[in-house]
This record gives structure tokens, sequence and C-alpha cells, in this order.
């Protein structure tokens, strides 16, 4: 089965608006047929899945194509299952693979690509169509259950950022990934484990857990504002 696939490194050119410079590329994938995007806003961390569906939504509306946001679906597995297309939107990528593990999608995403289902994706939504997402260049700040994922692309890619009204395209990309970290932590619980050597406060992870689990000292709840000051080099660590 021929694989209809579109993968954007960006959703921005220049001075274009959102995914216009794409315009054309998207009526080659989608052949200007009547169909249902799903789209999957699964990358936003600092702003809500609302919003992203309201920036992309007009965009497909304008070029004759229905789009609705996944998260508005109670079963988002049969919604995968059932669309006629599907759209990735970028964002973070390691944030958008953990959701789309939780959600049970990735199978079905796989599945209906491989079947001839248009697929489109842009920056995360295209690292999740490779073999892995070793490569993005994005801030780890969840972690998901396995780093391969969709792989319908055999090659590996990395994300890019656009220049338009960037004066400063390394430090704008820096201040947006330290930008979805913070925003990420301020909504993690955190412990310190008083036996360990070094404070060196990290976003739990599953091993983390585990870690404290086994851990027969007293943990603690550690301060939310610590993404604000410097980590302490006080005996005690994050487990």
């Amino acid at each position: 089965m021929t694989q209809r696939v579109l993968l954007m490194s960006s959703s921005r050119k220049d001075n274009l608006g959102y995914l216009e410079h794409a315009e054309a590329q998207i009526h080659a994938v989608l052949k200007h047929e009547k169909r249902k995007i799903v789209f999957v806003p699964y990358a936003a961390v600092t702003f809500s899945f609302d919003a992203y569906e309201g920036i992309v939504k007009p965009v497909f509306d304008k070029l004759g194509y229905a789009l609705e946001a996944l998260h508005h679906s109670a079963d988002p597995r049969q919604a995968i299952e059932q669309a006629e297309a599907i759209a990735v939107g970028g964002g973070n990528t390691f944030a958008l693979l953990k959701r789309m593990y939780d959600a049970d999608i990735v199978d079905a995403i796989r599945a209906k690509v491989r079947a001839g289902t248009p697929y489109i994706g842009w920056s995360a939504g295209s690292n999740v169509a490779c073999p892995t997402i070793r490569t993005t260049n994005d801030m780890p700040i969840v972690q998901p259950p396995r780093c391969a994922h969709c792989n319908w692309c055999r090659s590996r890619s990395t994300r890019t950022s656009s220049a338009a009204s960037l004066p400063d395209t390394t430090e704008k990309a820096v201040r947006s990934v330290w930008r979805n970290f913070s925003t990420s932590m301020r909504q993690s619980r955190f412990l310190r484990c008083p036996k360990a050597r070094r404070c060196s406060p990290t976003a739990p992870t599953e091993r983390c857990w585990a870690n404290a689990a086994r851990c027969t000292s007293t943990t603690r709840p550690m301060s939310r504002r610590w993404h604000k000051t410097r980590p302490s080099r006080s005996r005690g660590s994050t487990v």
C-alpha cells in the first residue's frame, strides 16, 4: 500500500503564515478530497489544546478540509481508527510521544498510515513518524515509555525553528525549550531523599518513583519554586 505522508520541519517559513508555505503539498497529499482530518495537539505545552486547535483549524478550513482535534474524543484510539486523514502538530516531541502512548494511539496511527491514510506532520509531528526521537533537540520534559515510536519513515529527523521574526534564532530556540521545561515542571511533583549526598532537582520518572518506594528514609515534597533558583549544593537529592 502506498503511504501518503507529508513531513515538515516547521510550521512556518520566512514571513508566511502558519503552514502557508505547505499549502500546495497539503493538497498534493489530500488530493482536494473531502476528508475528516483528526488533529493531534498533544505536543502543546505552554498553551492549551483548544488554543492549538484554534490555530490549526482555520488553516485547513481555508484549504477546504474539515478538522477536529483529538482531545475532544472520549475514545482517542477509535477516533484515529475512523480518521480519513491525520495531522500531528509541532511542539515538544517528548510530551507528544508520551501523550500518544498514554492515549494508546501509536500503533493505531502506524496501522492507518501503512494502510494509506494521509498523514501530515510538522516539527514534533514529523519526529514521531521516524524510527526514534533520539535526534530531536527538544527538552526531555517528560519520559515516554519508549523513544521508538510510529516508525513509518525510515529516516531520522530533528525539528528546526523558523527564522521569521527571529533576529537571533539560536537564542529564541533556547528560550522556547526552557519555557517548555519550566511550564512542565510547575505541574510536577518532586521528592527529596535526605540520605543522598547532593541536591539536583529533576522531574521524577518511573525509575525515580521506584527508587523512592525502595528508599528507607523519609521523603518530603520539594518546593515548586525550585525552577526559579539554582540547585542547592546541600546534602540531599531528588530521587
